[in-house]
């Protein structure tokens, strides 16, 4: 492994999953149809890194947004193990009837804050840091318990997509979410300034390094 000199670290937080734009996403497109969309969420967006595999699995406007942002251009992966000096590199254009030879890390705040206005701007009602606290369904809709600012509030709607992620609101509630002792597993991350990187595309390339019981990725975000 190359030396590795004034690195410093820039954040460090536990991981959590990824239902801010899953969320937002699907407000969005439910906005555009016949039926009036809310997005709650209890945080606010994210900073974990997003892979966007390319400009048009995204509307137009959302994606001329996205890429507005400090978007970085990335053109494969290499797999390796924490013992070894070299790895595996792999190209996005050697793919089997690859359409593109790239595609971009952008930071999950940064894409998730993109997503979450633009499904506002289509129409979608979005609450943030408005925590879901019961949800009570009848024949009727459902009718959703919320906290925002310090105060209880209800929210109705005729229906109910749960995009929580791991905090699995539905989940909890009716205690149907399950634990597999076996997928006991920790997951975090951390932000990095100065680390070392090869030059050309190879230094685009997010290494996966394996060990024996662990593994991590190493994903370049600006140059």
């Amino acid at each position: 492994m190359h030396e590795q000199q004034h690195v410093r670290r820039r954040d460090h937080r536990r991981r959590t999953g990824r239902q801010h734009g899953r969320g937002a996403a699907r407000a969005r497109r439910t906005s555009r149809g016949s039926l009036r969309a809310r997005k709650v969420s209890a945080v606010s967006h994210r900073r974990v890194a997003v892979a966007v595999q390319h400009e048009g699995i995204y509307p137009a406007r959302a994606a001329g947004k996205i890429f507005e942002r400090r978007v970085f251009k990335k053109y494969g992966g290499e797999i390796m193990g924490a013992c070894s000096d070299t790895g595996t590199k792999f190209y996005f254009k050697d793919g089997y009837r690859s359409q593109t030879d790239h595609a971009y890390q952008v930071t999950r705040g940064d894409f998730d804050k993109v997503l979450l206005d633009h499904a506002a701007e289509s129409g979608a009602e979005v609450h943030e840091q408005t925590p879901v606290e019961a949800v009570e369904f009848s024949n009727h809709g459902v009718d959703l318990s919320v906290r925002s600012n310090g105060s209880a509030n209800s929210i109705q709607a005729r229906y109910l997509v749960d995009a929580s992620g791991r905090t699995s609101v539905l989940g909890r509630q009716f205690k149907i979410k399950k634990t597999y002792d076996h997928l006991q597993k920790l997951s975090i991350f951390a932000h990095y300034d100065g680390v070392w990187r090869p030059e050309g595309i190879d230094g685009t390339l997010t290494v996966l390094i394996r060990a024996v019981d662990r593994w991590f990725w190493l994903i370049p975000l600006y140059r």
